[in-house]
């Protein structure tokens, strides 16, 4: 069986460790079975430092779990400059962040398959092919429909 391969962008991942329960069942043994996790690094780094000043959630951030069901993708920073140069307008136009560029090229490097996020502008400039950007809630729902 081939599993689709996911891209979990920050605000994906920042919700999932809030302890948003509909999110938690992206982990659940039914969804990974059908699915391979991937993030970049610096989604993971802006991850951390996004929940620093919050200490009940760095106690619930555990790093080693992360590990073990999301795999930390390369970055092909020869990729992101391409980008950056060939679709500046488009994310100027769409308000994304640096990082958020990062992400869309990290998933699309990675052949992932689904890119879940919760900012529209990434839904928005995702037109790679083979690529989908979803809300975690659709993609979860997606499965529970088949």
């Amino acid at each position: 069986m081939n599993k689709e391969k996911v891209f979990l962008d920050l605000s994906a991942l920042y919700r999932l460790f809030l302890g948003k329960k509909e999110l938690r069942e992206l982990l659940s043994e039914k969804l990974a079975s059908k699915n391979d996790y991937v993030t970049s690094p610096i989604v993971v780094q802006e991850l951390i430092f996004s929940i620093d000043g919050l200490n009940e959630l760095v106690a619930q951030l555990d790093l080693e779990e992360l590990e073990k069901q999301v795999e930390l993708v390369p970055l092909n920073y020869d990729n992101i400059e391409a980008a950056f140069r060939e679709n500046r307008h488009d994310f100027d136009r769409l308000g994304l962040h640096s990082n958020d560029v990062v992400s869309i090229v990290a998933a699309e490097d990675a052949k992932c398959d689904y890119l879940l996020t919760d900012d529209e502008g990434i839904i928005e400039a995702v037109k790679f092919d083979g690529l989908k950007a979803l809300r975690p809630e659709d993609f979860i729902e997606s499965f529970r429909e088949n």
